[in-house]
């Protein structure tokens, strides 16, 4: 719990420095990544005879994708402001 609590203060900081986002979102997207990871390796371990071990994988995957989707746009984004359009 201490590490998303962790995420959430450096994305919310990013918000108003964004030289803080990429690194941020990077490093959201590599936790949050292996966490799914690690739900999917459990999923029969969480609740057995319940679905809550597929909601657990799924949520978290779905967030892991948000956050490299998210990084990428601020990655292409950062990328446009730093080399100007040379027409």
């Amino acid at each position: 719990m201490a590490m998303f609590a962790g995420l959430g203060v450096a994305l919310a900081a990013s918000v108003w420095w964004p030289v803080l986002r990429s690194g941020a979102l990077a490093v959201a997207s590599a936790s949050i990544g292996f966490h799914a990871i690690n739900h999917w390796v459990d999923i029969n371990q969480d609740h057995p005879g319940t679905s809550a071990g597929v909601v657990g994988a799924l949520s978290q995957t779905a967030l892991a994708i948000l956050c490299v989707v998210l990084l990428r746009a601020e990655l292409t984004r950062a990328h446009r402001v730093a080399t100007p359009d040379r027409r």
